[in-house]
């Protein structure tokens, strides 16, 4: 990953930097020849460790190329063999290549693939030069970005005109006092930059220890006495015991080996105020001696941030640790750089453990190749995402997305809330309103059975059993087991058995509560299963109740993990659906055959009662023979009568008839005295007068005889016409005509009638109920009387009404009237159906009975029909 240079790393690159050209300056000084110098400025490059690998090759115009001279770091092999042609053309022109992004620079493409071998960020290729133009190169590799900031440049480019100079020295031996001079003024440049860095920079001889040169800002910072350093003794300890930081200093480098260190001092400026130096320290040979060149950076602000960093990280730490859900964030490359403790409960491991780790180095191959291949893609979409995730028996619902650190890098951040009791329950839901939508299409052992498999399901157990506990709750019925539970089962057993002979899994009856063993091997109470038996490493059972009474066992076993609450809640509910629906589906059943057999109870009433009524009717009919008889008999005799005149009249018509046809054969002159004679005999004008007369009457008599008999037989027939709207004052005056002759010698009937709509009813039935109040006010009478008739209309209901003037009832009476079989008449005058049947009647016509009644004064009986007839049409 390309890394901008930070305040961090900055002054110690500078420190390493300075002490390499140093080094390369001693070198160019002693140098004796070409190729020793190359090979020096490589090592002393890769031992500054700014550098991965350094190179100086000449050029080659031939193959517009170039020609190792020396290296050092990363094996040459490779690079030898490069194609150099845009670095090549960049030499030649004597332009310096600098690059800070190798793998991003347009410039630097020749380069790409060797950086991308060798993982180089940065990159520069220096000319090395003589009086005759470019003749050769310098390359420097490093594997962090940002490498070649404006001081480095300026550095590198002053070493590379020191090596061309050296260079041009050697080619001209003549010029060696002029190049001498160059160097010292070289000398002179580098200990100008020494002299101007902004940061405090000390020499220091260890041996013996002392302080040997400082720069301005070192002089100034640390406030030494620069008499000593001018002098050349240096300033050892005892001069720099009032500046304690120093010495510090100096006594960790009694031991410093000739490697570069970095480490930390405090500097007290007052009693009040301390500062943070970070000190760089690089090993450099000062002629040929060990000398370390020292640093300081004043970090004060830094730790400062570090230490609120600090403290917002364990805060940012606390907050999401208190989170019930899983959290964590991942840098670039996939590595953990945050996980609450919820991660670290779930995965078994102390949460910063796994800082630094990749999905590889956590979870087994399989996933953690797919959780790489999807963090990838995420983290290049940008997106974010919301997916579910199991683990083991863990549900999880886990959001990701994808943030930026400080740098502008993306990471990958990810909550996950355990939503086990969330899918747990819905899976429970979803298996109750299975069981509900399936109840009525299963017999009851198919649902029981069912439900039992749900149950092993949601529990993940592997062996499921149900009991009904029986009424006397002594003794149990195995009705339903799971197939997991017969896998390699060989004991025999029977489906009825005692409690006191039952194991364990009825221990829920015994305590009357959910039972639970997650150790079934070292539970101490366990009994009561056969030899030959499945296998029963953990049972939980629980007891489902009614009316404080254990209905149903319902049990499971062999769960992978241990039994929680949540499996006891979902076997406890799932056992209680099941009980209540087998329970409502056999009362359902029992209802339905009682409600069959209330059904065919009622047909038989029915028929029982259609019976009843015509019997009622035909006891009527019997009633009213005699009368309806006498009726019939009045127009018939004088029908009778009339065709004997008829037939005396029809003879003497005929007798003139022959007259008439005497004379007209005859043709004589007495014919005329003759047909006088026989008219005046016959009387023919007395016959044209009373011959119409007879036929019409005897025709009126025939016509009240059809029509008595025409209501009789209305009034008598079975009614199957079923429900008709009806003329209700029709229907009483037909009774009225039935019942004609049983009343006429007994009461007076006065109408008072309202005309009334059509009725929806059954009008025979109401018919009857007409008759037997008519009949009944009759036989009321003492001597003769009357009865009233009246009708009328209130919203939708009519009325009609019969009043008597008979002897009236007592309260007593009044009550029991409707009563099957009670009458108040001698043996042998009445059945004591009749107004018991009316009553009926006309309840199942969805109307009522209004009766009021004084003894001595009468009773009158008041018939309401709603006229739409009963909300139901059966009756």
């Amino acid at each position: 990953m390309n890394r901008p240079s930070t305040p961090e790393d900055f002054p110690q690159r500078m420190v390493r930097l300075y002490a390499m050209a140093l080094e390369c300056h001693s070198a160019i000084i002693h140098s004796t020849g070409q190729t020793s110098l190359f090979e020096s400025v490589c090592q002393f490059g890769i031992q500054s460790g700014v550098f991965d690998t350094l190179w100086i090759s000449l050029m080659d115009t031939s193959t517009r190329g170039f020609k190792l001279q020396a290296h050092a770091g990363q094996p040459m092999e490779d690079v030898v063999h490069a194609p150099m042609d845009q670095v090549f053309r960049s030499v030649s022109e004597n332009r310096p290549l600098w690059c800070n992004d190798l793998l991003n620079d347009a410039a630097a493409t020749s380069l790409t693939s060797l950086a991308r071998q060798y993982n180089w960020k940065s990159a520069a290729v220096i000319p090395l030069t003589t009086s005759h133009g470019p003749v050769a190169a310098m390359f420097l590799f490093a594997k962090t970005g940002q490498t070649f900031d404006k001081t480095a440049r300026r550095l590198l480019t002053q070493l590379a005109d020191n090596i061309s100079r050296t260079m041009e020295a050697f080619a001209h031996v003549s010029r060696h006092q002029q190049i001498e001079f160059a160097l010292q003024e070289s000398e002179v440049r580098y200990n100008a930059l020494f002299a101007s860095s902004s940061m405090p920079m000390l020499v220091v001889d260890p041996h013996p220890m002392r302080v040997v040169d400082a720069n301005i800002k070192a002089v100034n910072f640390f406030q030494l006495d620069h008499v000593p350093l001018t002098a050349g003794s240096g300033l050892n300890r005892a001069s720099l015991q009032a500046n304690p930081a120093l010495v510090d200093v100096l006594d960790r480098l009694e031991n410093q080996a000739d490697q570069p260190a970095q480490f930390t001092v405090k500097y007290p400026v007052s009693d009040t105020q301390t500062l943070d130096l970070e000190v760089f320290c690089s090993p450099i040979s000062i002629g040929g001696k060990l000398h370390f060149l020292l640093a300081f950076n004043d970090i004060t602000a830094r730790c400062r941030i570090e230490v609120s960093l600090q403290a917002a990280h364990q805060l940012t730490q606390s907050f999401i640790d208190q989170i019930p859900g899983t959290v964590f964030l991942k840098d670039k490359q996939l590595r953990v750089v945050m996980a609450n403790k919820f991660l670290g409960q779930v995965l078994g491991v102390d949460p910063q453990t796994l800082i630094g780790k990749t999905a590889h180095e956590i979870f087994p191959p399989d996933l953690a190749d797919a959780l790489t291949i999807h963090d990838h893609a995420l983290l290049q979409s940008g997106r974010s995402q919301t997916m579910e995730q199991v683990l083991g028996e863990q549900h999880f619902e886990t959001s990701l997305f994808v943030v930026n650190d400080a740098a502008g890098e993306p990471c990958l951040g990810g909550i996950s809330m355990d939503v086990t009791a969330r899918q747990q329950a819905s899976e429970t839901t979803r298996a109750m309103l299975r069981l509900h939508e399936v109840s009525g299409q299963l017999s009851e052992h198919e649902f029981l059975s069912m439900g039992l498999e749900m149950a092993e399901t949601l529990t993940h157990s592997q062996i499921g059993f149900l009991h009904f506990v029986n009424e006397d709750q002594e003794s149990l019925e195995l009705v339903a087991w799971t197939r997991g539970a017969l896998q390699g089962c060989s004991a025999t057993h029977d489906t009825h058995y005692p409690i006191s002979q039952a194991g364990i899994w009825v221990d829920c009856l015994r305590d009357r509560q959910p039972f639970v063993c997650n150790d079934y091997t070292n539970y101490p109470a366990k009994r009561g299963l056969p030899p030959g038996h499945a296998e029963l490493r953990r049972l939980l059972s629980v007891p489902v109740f009614e009316q404080g009474r254990v209905c149903l066992i319902l049990g499971v076993g062999n769960k992978t993990g241990a039994y929680e609450a949540a499996d006891v809640e979902r076997v406890q509910l799932i056992g209680n659906d099941l009980w209540r629906i087998t329970r409502k589906a056999r009362v359902e059943k029992a209802l339905q055959e009682k409600v069959t057999e209330l059904e065919s109870t009622n047909r038989q009433l029915l028929n029982s009662q259609l019976q009843l009524v015509q019997s009622e009717k035909l006891a009527a009919v019997g009633q009213l023979a005699a009368g309806v008889a006498h009726e019939i008999n009045n127009p018939i005799a004088f029908v009778n009568t009339n065709l004997g005149t008829l037939k005396i009249y029809m003879q003497s018509l005929l007798t003139l008839l022959g007259v008439y046809e005497r004379c007209a054969s005859a043709n004589s002159a007495t014919d005329g005295v003759i047909l006088k004679q026989a008219r005046i005999q016959a009387d023919l004008d007395f016959l044209r007068e009373d011959v119409p007369s007879l036929l019409s009457e005897s025709s009126d008599g025939l016509e009240r005889v059809k029509k008595i008999v025409l209501d009789l037989r209305d009034f008598a027939r079975v009614d199957n016409e079923g429900w008709v709207e009806s003329d209700l004052l029709a229907g009483l005056e037909s009774t009225l005509n039935v019942a004609r002759n049983e009343l006429k010698y007994t009461v007076d009937i006065v109408k008072d009638l309202t005309p009334l709509p059509l009725v929806r009813c059954h009008l025979a039935q109401i018919n009857q109920v007409f008759l037997n109040m008519l009949l009944n006010a009759a036989q009321a009478m003492k001597g003769h009387g009357q009865i009233i008739l009246r009708s009328g209309i209130e919203g939708g209901w009519v009325w009609v009404s019969l009043q008597d003037t008979g002897i009236g009832m007592t309260a007593e009476v009044k009550s029991r009237i409707f009563e099957p079989f009670f009458t108040t008449k001698p043996v042998g005058k009445g059945t004591g159906l009749g107004l018991s049947l009316s009553f009926d009647i006309v309840k199942k016509h969805g109307g009522r009975i209004e009766v009021n009644s004084t003894p001595g004064q009468g009773s009158c009986f008041q018939v309401w029909l709603p006229v739409a007839g009963p909300a139901s049409d059966r009756v």
